[in-house]
């Protein structure tokens, strides 16, 4: 087998990540080194130079997923006239995300929502992005008493669901599965966040 060694270019970090996903997705993320540098077709000195470990690569692999859901949402949010079109924007870049990454929304999903993973800040800052971008969106269509965790919390609500998208561990992912999820994610956000009143939910008083 041929290998890749003396190659220094982004291009060589690009194939070192597909070849993982493919990994990843066959085998799931608990696979040695060896097997990603099988799976890319690289020198083990050459896949150190771009990452330390397995869980480096991983973590790469998730940024990816997380800043093209944050550049999706942004674009979505640019190109709605109303509240509920934001609302909508941003479920649909979760949908997609999840249909065009399905295996591994599944896995390294799962993976991000340990404490102790090194996935688990990135999903917080991506969450917490998002949720700055909505509330920056609708600021003129919530009151001044909407509770700012109402946001987060259906972004949450919304990752969890998007994850139920995902049939046998991540493997298939049906239409009718993410339409009923489209429909579900809309009722939550009509109920609160596009209520009647305003944003639903009132800030609670700090003791």
């Amino acid at each position: 087998m041929s290998r890749t060694s003396s190659d220094n270019s982004e291009p060589t970090r690009a194939k070192i990540l597909a070849g993982a996903m493919s990994v990843f997705a066959d085998q799931g993320t608990r696979v040695p080194v060896q097997q990603i540098l099988e799976g890319a077709d690289v020198s083990r000195r050459t896949f150190y130079r771009f990452f330390s470990n397995r869980e480096a690569v991983m973590l790469a692999l998730y940024e990816f997923g997380t800043e093209m859901l944050l550049k999706n949402c942004r674009a979505s949010i640019q190109r709605a006239e109303t509240p509920a079109e934001v609302v909508a924007g941003c479920i649909d870049a979760h949908l997609a995300g999840v249909s065009t990454l399905g295996r591994l929304v599944y896995l390294l999903g799962g993976e991000a929502q340990s404490p102790d993973s090194p996935l688990y800040a990135p999903r917080m800052r991506t969450h917490k992005a998002l949720a700055e971008l909505v509330r920056e969106a609708l600021a003129d269509d919530l009151p001044d008493t909407c509770d700012p965790l109402l946001v987060s919390s259906l972004l949450i609500a919304l990752e969890s669901i998007a994850r139920t998208v995902l049939q046998d561990e991540g493997r298939r992912v049906e239409a009718e599965m993410v339409e009923r999820a489209r429909a579900v994610m809309m009722r939550l956000a009509t109920a609160t966040l596009l209520a009647p009143a305003g944003g639903g939910v009132t800030r609670l008083p700090e003791e």
